[in-house]
This record gives C-alpha cells, structure tokens and sequence, in this order.
C-alpha cells in the first residue's frame, strides 16, 4: 500500500513537471519535494503515527532552484521553518522578523556548523528535542530520554546520568519552547569544581 501511494506520487510530481516545462516555466521555477514518511526502511509508516525517533523525523527533500547546484546532498537537519524561508527567498521576499529559520542554500553553504543549531518537534503527545550529538526525547509531562546520536542511533541508552550538563541544557531548550509545565520538575546538576571541569574537558 505504501509502495503504490509512492508510485501514484511519483506519477502525479511527474505530470506537474512535465506541465511546467511545457509552459516554458521550468527555467525559472523553485521545486521543493518532501514526505511525511522517514526514509529509514525500517520505519513502518502510518504506524506509529506518534513517533519522533530519528527514523521518523528524517524525511526526504529535494530541492532544485534555477541557477542552483546540481546533484549534491546535503545531510544538515532541517526544519519547516527553514523550507518557509527558501520560499521566500526564491520569490525575493525577506522573511519577517519572527520567522525563526535559515535558507536551505545557507544552511548547506555551511553544512558542518548546522547541526549545532538546536530544534524541537512535537505531537500532541511527545516531544523531541536535537542540539549537536545529543537528542532528549519522551512524553510530555514527563523526563525525556536522553541519547547520543551519533554512538547509538537507535536511542536505547539514556545517557542523562553520564552527561548531566548535556541533560540540563536540552531540558532547559525544550521548557523555553514548550512552557515548563510541560515537564515535571526534575534535578539540576550541581557538580563541584574538578567534575564541572571534567565535564568541560570531555565535552559533557
């Protein structure tokens, strides 16, 4: 079922770019592509709709400009926000104040230093939060998981006793974002000297 929703997709972005050329527009015309469905294969979609895992969260997009570079894959996290502002930016329209995002061509200009940017996603349910290597994930209402991304993808470990500041600063982003009764109360970290410098010397 799945498969052929793809193919009817595929048919229907197909006719439209076909339309398009035929208009003679292709020339100067934006194309942004996504999906609601991860592109993990292992991902079942349609399943746990409520899911905010990586698998879930990372999503195809295509994006092609006039004038743009061809071919080249960029692996920085993006947002919805920041597909808003490519829009603006190939109609030439500078985007409100208020907008939180960057363009996507600025965001693969410097495709190393993005990830550092946090993001939140949310249900009605969950919530995920991603700042560099460290995702803190869970119920709301109640203490996320936090994992390290790039040492265990697939998130089983918590790692909140072992990086306490991580877990401090990722609580602290999701309660700016969503309000702090979103979370229970939970303990602060309060090292003494020699561990918060250990900590800053490990990157913890």
């Amino acid at each position: 079922m799945h498969g052929k929703a793809i193919l009817a997709h595929d048919a229907a972005l197909g006719r439209l770019v076909a339309h398009v050329k035929g208009l003679g527009r292709d020339v100067d015309t934006t194309w942004i592509v996504t999906g609601d469905v991860g592109v993990d294969a292992a991902h079942i979609p349609f399943i746990d709709d409520d899911s905010l895992d990586e698998a879930a969260l990372s999503v195809p997009l295509v994006v092609k400009a006039p004038g743009s570079p061809a071919h080249t894959r960029v692996s920085t996290p993006t947002t919805s926000v920041d597909v808003a502002n490519t829009v603006l930016e190939a109609f030439g329209l500078p985007p409100p104040k208020t907008l939180h995002g960057e363009g996507l061509w600025t965001l693969a200009a410097r495709s190393g230093d993005a990830v550092a940017r946090p993001m939140l996603a949310t249900t009605t349910s969950r919530f995920s939060a991603r700042w560099g290597n460290f995702v803190l994930a869970g119920l709301q209402g109640r203490d996320g998981k936090l994992c390290n991304v790039p040492l265990e993808p697939d998130c089983i470990s918590d790692v909140r006793a072992t990086h306490p500041l991580a877990a401090e600063l990722m609580r602290g982003l999701v309660e700016s974002q969503l309000g702090s009764s979103k979370l229970p109360p939970g303990p602060r970290s309060n090292p003494d000297s020699a561990a918060a410098s250990a900590l800053r010397l490990w990157g913890r």
